[in-house]
């Protein structure tokens, strides 16, 4: 797989090796796209576990 990241994100990956805390870009970009997933499936279980909070939310947003 090939993945094109924009100048700006390079940039930062570049950062955040020099860090020492990833050996390589496809570290850092798995660790990424595993916290990525974990969100997504916290969020699902938010709303299977509370859907009236959704709903509330959007006819209540709350003012910026």
């Amino acid at each position: 797989m090939v993945i094109t990241l924009s100048m700006e994100l390079k940039k930062e990956v570049e950062r955040e090796l020099a860090t020492g805390r990833y050996r390589r870009a496809s570290d850092l970009v798995e660790q990424a796209i595993r916290d990525f997933l974990e969100d997504c499936e916290r969020a699902r279980r938010r709303v299977v576990a509370h859907p009236a909070d959704l709903y509330e939310q959007v006819l209540n947003p709350e003012p910026e």
